[in-house]
């Protein structure tokens, strides 16, 4: 057979063949595509059009995606498997405290396997709020080590002043900030930090 860069299949049974042998030198099973998509791959590569090396794009998409859920299948099973958020939801310490939505957000964070730094919606908190809820992070914190989960390293940071920093821009947006405090974690080696938006510094 030639080389597959360039040309297309002359019919389905030379792509199913020739992808096949593709797939084999990474490793993976065209099973795990589904037959409908592998079908849909096949009329890729018959295609003068778009041919072998999109054929083989969009195989390497679905071998990536499969790759993506089996590790945050992973994840979610280790969140699932540590008993930190299901423990705060149920401590009358933090009753209408807001760090249980904030170890949701990083949790969720982590099995998505996107963003480490979060933000915490909702109107700016008081200083003195702030305070209080800095506070309560360092007790989940302790109730984490009491676990020896993979919430770890709990950590809650003095307010800062963004816009005095020259930091007052949120990343590449016209959205702006000004005083903010920030509350730290680490899930299984993963440092994630909650950006807590705040009316101003004590």
């Amino acid at each position: 057979m030639q080389p597959m860069a360039g040309r297309h299949a002359k019919d389905r049974a030379e792509a199913d063949a020739e992808l096949r042998a593709h797939c084999e030198k990474w490793g993976f099973d065209p099973e795990f595509v589904g037959e409908h998509k592998w079908r849909l791959t096949l009329g890729i590569a018959c295609n003068p059009e778009f041919g072998y090396p999109e054929a083989i794009k969009a195989l390497e998409a679905d071998r990536m995606e499969l790759h993506r859920d089996a590790v945050r299948a992973g994840r979610l099973g280790q969140v699932d498997g540590d008993r930190l958020i299901a423990t705060i939801a149920t401590d009358g310490r933090f009753h209408g405290s807001a760090v249980h939505g904030i170890l949701q957000q990083m949790a969720d964070a982590y099995v998505a396997g996107e963003r480490v730094n979060l933000g915490l919606g909702g109107q700016p908190f008081d200083p003195e709020t702030y305070e209080e809820l800095r506070d309560e992070w360092t007790q989940v914190g302790r109730v984490a080590a009491t676990l020896g989960g993979i919430f770890t390293a709990f950590a809650g940071l003095d307010p800062q002043d963004k816009a005095l920093e020259g930091r007052g821009n949120v990343g590449a947006t016209l959205e702006q900030r000004r005083y903010q405090g920030d509350l730290l974690a680490t899930i299984n080696g993963i440092r994630f930090n909650m950006h807590v938006n705040l009316t101003g510094l004590q």
